[in-house]
């Protein structure tokens, strides 16, 4: 009985921090608990701190698996609101699997202490587990993993905030003088939910019908979470290490060749430092953060620019705006929605809502677009906008049937992002089937922007030709054919 729950013990504890939980590991991990728990030092000092870590690590352990750098990343800058959200994600049997893990550790205890065990009297089971737990297998590497992980992020950390000074140098600006560029940051938007890529809902009549609109079917992103991609996609990262480069940022690339920039987000900047996506936006000239979820709206951004375009303008300018976008909960995000699409089935509500958080994105791009329009009747002002997203979601089945999505796991479709560019000057739509990279974003924006400097490696996003490489990409995220996680059609299952 006393090894039996030493083993269900151990298999929950790997569960929580997120290990890998398969025989060997959960029997070294056992055969580990036997001799600890029987210790009554042991057991306060090392077991039972392990379960409660083992407790608290389980909600961020079963979406993203061990420590790893962007998972820092993401934790330390996630606000109370993203936490609250994040937290309905997980379903109650892993509240109840985590509330579980301390009880079965003080239930070996109090057995072992009542029934006096002393498993170390026999000494065919301390030589054979210090056998098996040293040659074949070490029980938890999470701590390693999560020393290496905080160090990169410390690490990264300090390489940012010494990053103010860009090492661009001089560049030079090619384009019309008189012209105003808007990028558009989306949030956990997948390409195959877009009906302008073939999903069979209407949910894009804007980017359906625009003019001047050029639509790319093969963008990926830089990594499955904000931080991890956008770090990469906002800067001239290393196309080996997939690492980025701070101090040579793509606003530091526009200031350099005499652009003005703004950066405009409702994402906030939050975290104990500042986040590395923050670090980049607050290169701008103009800044403005707001990070109220509950309060704010993508809708809001159309007249945020607006006033920003409002300014007196003497030269080229670049607007980065920072959406909400289909964020999780997106049944949170399309609360200002009076038309959202409703599933006939319950278990489909969170797709019918991200469905619809598309919908709102369409709304918003449009009224970017709007907003532009009339300021060009007024002063002249060419522009032209791009849009993308910084990764996707997968989808998450539950075992009574329910379809939620987040970015808990690795899928193609995480990685498969809209780019959308819409130029005033530009009268057909073009689409685009080309593969391009997410860690070359930065030196495709350059091209979009009209830049010139000696420190570019050219790349064109909208040139209809496929990049030949990856950069490890698959590799990298492990991904292929049975990572296929293709988009749930509502044709048919929604409300009238």
């Amino acid at each position: 009985m006393y090894t039996a729950l030493c083993m269900a013990f151990a298999k929950l504890v790997l569960f929580g921090l997120g290990d890998l939980h398969g025989t060997k590991p959960t029997i070294a991990l056992g055969l580990l608990f036997i001799f600890l728990v029987s210790s009554k030092k042991a057991y306060f000092l090392a077991v039972l701190p392990i379960s409660i870590l083992a407790m608290l690590y389980t909600p961020t352990g079963i979406f993203y698996g061990p420590p790893d750098k962007q998972a820092l990343f993401s934790l330390l800058a996630t606000d109370t609101r993203e936490s609250l959200e994040y937290l309905k994600q997980i379903p109650v049997s892993a509240f109840l699997k985590a509330v579980l893990i301390p009880i079965l550790g003080y239930g070996a205890y109090l057995l072992c202490h009542r029934a006096e065990l002393r498993p170390w009297r026999n000494k065919t089971l301390v030589i054979a587990s210090v056998a098996f737990i040293v040659f074949l297998y070490r029980p938890i590497h999470w701590f390693d993993r999560a020393a290496d992980s905080w160090n990169g992020v410390k690490g990264e950390y300090d390489i940012i905030h010494k990053a103010n000074n860009p090492i661009w140098g001089k560049s030079i600006y090619k384009g019309p003088k008189n012209k105003d560029y808007i990028l558009v940051i989306g949030e956990s938007a997948r390409r195959d939910y877009f009906h302008v890529y073939g999903y069979p809902i209407r949910n894009t009549p804007f980017l359906d019908s625009v003019p001047g609109a050029t639509v790319v079917d093969g963008l990926s992103a830089g990594g499955p979470y904000t931080i991890g991609s956008l770090r990469l996609m906002l800067t001239q990262g290393d196309t080996r290490a997939w690492e980025p480069r701070y101090e040579k940022s793509i606003v530091g690339l526009a200031k350099s060749a005499g652009l003005h920039t703004s950066w405009i987000s409702l994402q906030g900047m939050v975290g104990r430092w500042d986040s590395p996506v923050s670090a980049i936006g607050i290169q701008s000239d103009d800044k403005f953060f707001d990070g109220d979820w509950d309060h704010r709206s993508d809708l809001e951004l159309p007249g945020l620019l607006k006033k920003e375009l409002e300014k007196e303008a003497k030269g080229p300018r670049l607007f980065f705006l920072h959406m909400q976008g289909s964020h999780f909960d997106s049944c949170l995000r399309i609360r200002d929605i009076t038309d959202p699409y409703i599933a006939k089935d319950p278990k489909l509500k969170t797709v019918a809502c991200y469905a619809t958080s598309i919908l709102k994105t369409d709304r918003v791009l449009e009224g970017i677009y709007n907003a532009l329009l009339e300021n060009k009747e007024q002063t002249g002002r060419e522009f032209s906008i791009v849009y993308f997203s910084d990764h996707g979601n997968v989808h998450d089945f539950h075992p009574d049937g329910t379809v939620t999505l987040s970015n808990g796991h690795n899928t193609n479709q995480l990685f498969e992002i809209p780019l959308v560019r819409i130029e005033s000057c530009q009268k057909g739509r073009k689409r685009l089937e080309s593969a391009k990279a997410g860690v070359r974003f930065t030196d495709g924006l350059a091209t979009w922007l009209n830049i010139r400097n000696l420190r570019l490696r050219p790349y064109d996003l909208f040139d209809g030709q496929s990049d030949p490489s990856d950069y490890g990409l698959a590799a990298k995220f492990k991904l292929g054919p049975e990572t296929n996680d293709p988009a749930i059609s509502l044709q048919g299952k929604l409300q009238e």
